[in-house]
């Protein structure tokens, strides 16, 4: 199963740029997709990989160190690594340059200075030049210094790219989270991982005509993007976006690191790490992402239509998934106050006045404890009558049932959710006598009994998970400046196949 990347979404080494002369080692690699792709080790750039795991589509990879390691989109099952067999060659139409071409299209890389031109099947150019930005790139230039001005948040805090590009500013306290996150610059500060890791980004130079689609809930604003700028990093913009203080920029619940274009093409970043996307705001003929953490790892899709682009970057991130009919009709979610009468009492009005609801949903009141966010949740039985004897005919539930409600419960969630994907590899690969013993259950696993007692779908509010986590170190050894954006698609991706796997 795979899911759509939302999302997808560190800090910043200062280096200089390397005057040297590039010189290229070129070798022809067999690609772990279908066959052939191409290896340059470029000085003053690294080991550049290219591979076309399908027609139309190119992986682009920097190794500053010589390895190209598994994504953790990859590691996780949101990128796709299983394809079949296709047809590509490496060709060589200069001594500079070298060419794997595919029937839709093909991706050339000087070896000499390591832009790259993207073609399509007939050679016309698309993308010329694409330019890796890494750690031999200024992190002072005027386009990263514009981009950390923008982005600039909470101007109250020290002038400091790593507070405010990692998103550890303002924190918030939110409701049933007894905790304070606020916290000194210096004591922030030290919570920092070592400045060691490389910045990763790519330029592309654009047509004037060319308008870009994309990013997903980036922009509340606009649908076209050409002319702004987005930060890939899940936030609460209702908690932020209203204060002009914090963001002069827009937030976004929803970010995901694919953009396409009107021109034949698309990009997609193959990391959920914090990155910055500019559609030819800072310069009208050039589109950028840059990130001020991580490795240089984007798909490349070649099509002439919208359509097409979207098509391809969903067999590298999974197709959509359709819901069930009564997914799509009328959801309504309950006063906070209220309890099984109410509730009933709504549904009934529902009917007798022919609005035509599918969902009934309840908020925390439901909870025996208000907003609990462990895995002993139970019934508030003082407010709805939801005891193992009666059986689900005699509840609210098949009350509801029988006059075509489905019921959805609110649930809060601050799980760290790499547990169940380090265990379901764990089992995959037949290692898990190894796995501790004591490691907490799967998120999905408490949800079951709602699950038999007829509960159809829940409420997911990623509350916790969504704020900036200062001292977490998750299990499988990432900062949460790597895991921020990934923790919000495994929280969908876990419920998707626990719900699915259950009832099955």
């Amino acid at each position: 199963m795979k899911v759509n990347v939302f999302l997808m979404i560190v800090s910043v080494i200062m280096v200089c740029w390397d005057c040297t002369a590039f010189s290229a080692q070129e070798r022809q690699t067999s690609s772990p997709y279908s066959g052939t792709g191409l290896n340059c080790t470029i000085e003053g750039i690294g080991d550049v990989r290219i591979e076309s795991p399908a027609d139309g589509i190119f992986r682009v990879r920097v190794a500053v160190d010589g390895r190209f390691e598994e994504s953790m989109m990859e590691r996780y099952g949101i990128v796709r690594s299983d394809w079949p067999a296709g047809q590509q060659s490496v060709e060589r139409p200069s001594p500079e340059t070298l060419t794997l071409r595919t029937q839709a299209g093909l991706l050339s890389i000087d070896k000499n200075t390591g832009e790259m031109t993207l073609s399509d099947a007939a050679g016309n150019d698309i993308v010329k030049p694409i330019r890796l930005l890494n750690k031999q790139e200024d992190m002072r230039t005027d386009r990263v210094r514009w981009i950390v001005d923008r982005f600039r948040a909470y101007s109250g805090q020290p002038d400091s790219e790593v507070l405010y590009l990692s998103g550890y500013v303002k924190p918030n306290t939110i409701i049933g989270q007894p905790e304070k996150l606020n916290r000194s610059p210096q004591e922030t500060a030290a919570d920092e991982p070592a400045m060691t890791l490389d910045p990763f980004g790519a330029v592309f130079a654009v047509s004037p005509t060319e308008k870009f689609y994309g990013l997903g809930a980036a922009s509340g604003e606009r649908i076209q993007h050409r002319g702004h700028a987005y930060r890939i990093w899940a936030e609460y913009f209702s908690m932020n976006g209203y204060d002009k203080n914090y963001a002069r920029f827009e937030q976004t619940e929803g970010p995901c690191p694919f953009l396409m274009s009107t021109a034949g093409w698309g990009l997609f970043v193959n990391s959920p790490a914090l990155s910055f996307f500019d559609a030819a705001a800072y310069q009208s003929d050039e589109v950028f992402f840059w990130g001020p953490q991580g490795q240089i790892d984007f798909f490349l899709f070649v099509n002439d239509s919208l359509a097409g682009l979207i098509d391809l970057y969903t067999q590298v991130t999974g197709r959509p998934r359709l819901l069930p009919v009564w997914g799509y009709g009328l959801s309504f979610v309950g006063n906070i106050t209220q309890n099984q009468y109410e509730t009933l009492e709504d549904s009934r009005l529902f009917r007798e006045h022919d609005i035509p609801c599918d969902i009934y949903g309840l908020e925390p009141q439901w909870m025996k404890q208000f907003y609990d966010i462990s895995h002993q949740k139970e019934w508030d039985l003082k407010r709805f009558s939801m005891f193992d004897f009666m059986g689900k005919d005699g509840t609210m539930v098949g009350a509801l049932e029988r006059i075509g409600f489905k019921l959805s419960l609110w649930l809060c969630v601050d799980d760290d959710l790499t547990i169940e994907e380090e265990r379901q590899i764990a089992t995959r690969q037949g290692g898990l006598d190894a796995f501790p013993k004591d490691a907490p259950q799967g998120w999905f696993e408490h949800l079951k009994k709602f699950v038999n007692q007829g509960v159809a779908a829940f409420k997911i509010d990623p509350s916790k998970i969504i704020e900036t986590h200062f001292d977490r170190k998750y299990f499988n050894g990432q900062t949460d400046l790597q895991m921020h954006n990934l923790t919000q698609t495994l929280m969908h991706k876990q419920m998707q196949q626990g719900f699915e796997q259950f009832t099955q």
